[in-house]
């Protein structure tokens, strides 16, 4: 089967091509608002490249969505790619999340596409099993790295653009979810590149404290972004234990009508205001996690992430701990 790879001059892309043994590749240029950028990074890193304006589809993406997302994107470019060859490659990666770019849509396509073309298509991606933290390590080690001090070299890597968002002048914002995930991969395998946006590096990094990721994903993001908050000392993660200390009581299992200890709560407030996450803990169990987030919201008490069923202890003896008043002089 002739081998077609769908480059759109992104980080993904850009690694299958190498990982494939560089195939013919072919970009459909959607009249998007970052294909100009798509098509000239596509020139410098693989100018041979087949460029096709066959299909218009800027006013299918979603209006509201902040990932430029378009329904059915590559089942279109899937169909079109079916002229250049029997199978068809898209980068599609283990922590993709979205509904038209995993294994079981990839067989689905090509079994419609198998019967419409009257001939065998193959719809896939070489990375299934593994995650964009994972291609950016295999190029390292197989394809181009250099080591300069604290910090890796990997070349024309760092020209690939995947950005929903570009600027004025055709570079990558550095602020938008795709240029996260971009600077997340890279920044994960030790190649410092630079990331405007704090809010949403700590937006994932709840969204991983609270696992909504493929376990290697949430790894992945806790691991990036502790290491980025190392290198920002004013932005610390508290924890805060719920009964006796968000609570006046401590005994008895009637939490839906515990009193709130305010002082505590707008300390927790101010903190988080200040871009500090926050954790919540408690020896309750996992049976009233329903009822202590209610009692939470009920309270307007802001949180990062809820761990129940801490070691039981009558003391606790701790390096770090503080009581409420030392907190809130710290803070002051």
């Amino acid at each position: 089967m002739e081998k077609v790879l769908l480059f759109s001059g992104g980080l993904d892309s850009y690694i299958a091509w190498y990982y494939l043994n560089k195939p013919k590749t072919v970009y459909f240029d959607l009249n998007t608002p970052y294909s100009k950028m798509e098509v000239e990074t596509i020139k410098k890193l693989i100018p041979s490249t087949i460029i096709e304006k066959v299909l218009d589809l800027s006013n299918r993406q979603i209006p509201e969505s902040d990932t430029a997302f378009i329904p059915m994107r590559n089942l279109y470019l899937a169909m079109l790619a079916t002229k250049y060859g029997d199978e068809i490659i898209l980068a599609g990666l283990k922590d993709d999340m979205v509904n038209d770019k995993n294994e079981t849509i990839f067989k689905k396509f090509s079994e419609l596409l198998t019967e419409l073309n009257e001939r065998t298509i193959k719809v896939t991606s070489p990375f299934w099993n593994m995650t964009k933290k994972d291609i950016v390590a295999w190029y390292i080690k197989n394809v181009y790295s250099i080591q300069i001090g604290d910090s890796i070299q990997i070349g024309d890597v760092l020209l690939t653009r995947s950005c929903y968002k570009p600027t004025s002048d055709g570079k990558p914002c550095r602020a938008c979810r795709s240029c996260y995930r971009w600077w997340s991969a890279l920044y994960a395998n030790g190649v410092s590149v630079p990331y405007y946006n704090t809010d949403m590096i700590l937006e994932y990094y709840r969204k991983a404290l609270l696992e909504t990721y493929i376990p290697e994903r949430n790894q992945t993001i806790r691991n990036t972004t502790e290491k980025y908050l190392n290198k920002i000392p004013d932005i610390q993660r508290f924890a805060f234990d719920i009964d006796g200390v968000l609570t006046n009581e401590t005994e008895g299992y009637d939490y839906s009508n515990r009193t709130p200890n305010q002082k505590a709560i707008h300390l927790v407030q101010r903190l988080k205001k200040m871009g500090h996450i926050i954790i919540l803990w408690t020896s309750r169990f996992s049976c009233d996690v329903e009822v202590t987030r209610q009692w939470l919201e009920k309270e307007h008490i802001p949180y990062d992430k809820l761990i129940l069923g801490k070691l039981p202890y009558d003391i606790l003896v701790d390096d770090k701990a503080r009581d409420l008043k030392d907190l809130s002089k710290q803070i002051a």
